[in-house]
């Protein structure tokens, strides 16, 4: 009886410690690190903005050609063409934050604005 209850003792003192040893610390962000995660969500959002604008621009002037280009269907469907090759863009720069993110770890807690 007594090795049996020393075995249990041990059976459950080993599994009370395995949290313990699996705890995870948080490490102290290196300010270099931060620093250069700070930029990279700078530039990142800089360039989201821009091709936002230049997308919803060329996507206007594209509207307004194709309301005017009469009956024409090859011209039509160029025009169409277009809008999707820009709606494909927009998501693209909808989704930018994630697609950074898989490259370089570190710009995956940018902020979405």
């Amino acid at each position: 009886m007594g090795k049996r209850f020393a075995a249990r003792l041990f059976l459950l003192a080993f599994l009370l410690a395995m949290p313990l040893a699996f705890a995870q610390v948080t490490p102290s962000p290196n300010p270099a690190t931060v620093q250069i995660t700070n930029s990279l969500c700078q530039v990142v959002s800089l360039v989201r903005y821009v091709a936002g604008a230049i997308a919803i621009l060329a996507f206007a002037i594209l509207g307004i050609q194709f309301m005017t280009v009469g009956s024409n269907p090859m011209a039509r469907e160029d025009i169409k063409t277009k809008m999707g090759y820009i709606a494909i863009g927009m998501f693209l720069i909808l989704i930018s934050n994630y697609i950074v993110a898989i490259f370089l770890p570190q710009a995956a807690s940018c902020p979405f604005p």
